[in-house]
């Protein structure tokens, strides 16, 4: 007997994901491990791997044509992002490369980190075992109002002084 083992996909159904707007992203690293830094009285203070995750985030309008960037926050063991995809006109006579979809975005994001992640691994001899840098998948919401859109840029900034109380990350 041969099982069917795909993952349910958590993408809405025939919503397409080249559409310009906001969409709210959570990427928890694998099996939440707290890799990326750790949160003291006055706020995150990132480890390597999360600096260097903080910097490929802020980087992602460079790679990913049509992708800006808005709120983010890089945790121990998560980052939460407003990401906003457009349609950019082209001025300067150059050839505009195609916008990408979401999931493309986070795909780049996650494989360049990874990569990174892994070389970090290799040059620390504490690390060697932890090559895992994210979880499968990741979670998006699509923002539909300026109100929604208000209310997640607040929850993100306030994240790091939630930490303590979070029981879903906080471990």
């Amino acid at each position: 007997m041969v099982l069917n083992r795909r993952r349910k996909t958590l993408r809405l159904t025939g919503f397409d994901y080249h559409t310009p707007g906001a969409y709210f992203v959570t990427i928890c690293t694998f099996e939440r491990r707290p890799v990326l830094g750790i949160v003291g009285d006055e706020g995150v203070v990132l480890s390597e791997a999360g600096l260097m995750v903080a910097k490929a985030w802020a980087a992602i309008p460079n790679t990913c044509h049509g992708a800006r960037l808005d709120e983010f926050a890089v945790m121990p063991n998560h980052l939460h992002g407003l990401l906003l995809l457009h349609t950019e006109p082209v001025t300067d006579g150059s050839k505009a490369g195609p916008v990408l979809a979401l999931p493309d975005v986070i795909q780049r994001f996650k494989s360049w980190t990874t990569t990174r992640y892994r070389k970090m691994c290799e040059d620390h001899l504490a690390l060697k075992a932890a090559h895992r840098l994210w979880q499968r998948s990741y979670h998006e919401r699509v923002i539909r109002s300026e109100r929604e859109l208000a209310a997640v840029r607040e929850y993100i900034a306030l994240n790091p002084g939630r930490w303590q109380h979070d029981s879903e990350f906080a471990r």
